[in-house]
C-alpha cells in the first residue's frame, strides 16, 4: 500500500497498522510553512538523536522554497547520516519495528526513515 499526500490519512493509516498502540509515538509539529509529523515505536527509537538532530532543527527552519520542501529540509537542515525516502506503507512498519524514526510531511507521497 502507497503513501498519500494527505499527512492526516497516513498517520492514521499507520496508527491503524499498529492497532493504535500505545507504543507508537507520533509527534506532529511545524518546519516553516510546513505540517510534519515523526513516527517511532517507544524503547526502540533513539528519542535523544531524533530531537536533536530532526525535529529542533526543523522547527527552527524558515523561509523553505516552496516547491521541493521535503527534499531541502531533508538535505539541507537535518544533519543525520542516513536518510531514506519511502513510499510504501509495509516498508515503514517494517523499519519502525526494527528502530527507525518515520518523518512525514504533508502534501508530500514520500516518508524518510532515519
Amino acid at each position: 500500500m502507497k503513501l498519500t499526500k494527505s499527512l492526516s490519512k497516513n498517520l492514521n493509516q499507520i496508527k491503524q497498522l499498529f492497532n493504535n498502540s500505545p507504543d507508537i509515538v507520533v509527534k506532529e509539529f511545524k518546519c516553516d510553512y510546513l505540517n510534519c509529523a515523526v513516527l517511532y515505536l517507544k524503547g526502540l527509537a533513539d528519542v535523544a538523536l531524533i530531537s536533536n538532530f530532526v525535529t529542533r532543527p526543523m522547527q527552527k527552519a524558515t523561509n523553505l522554497p516552496k516547491q521541493n520542501s521535503d527534499r531541502f529540509v531533508v538535505n539541507n537542515i537535518i544533519n543525520f547520516p542516513e536518510i531514506n525516502p519511502e513510499t510504501d506503507f509495509n516498508e515503514l512498519i517494517n523499519q519502525i519495528t526494527k528502530g527507525k524514526a518515520v518523518l512525514m510531511f504533508n502534501g508530500v507521497n514520500v516518508a524518510y526513515l532515519i
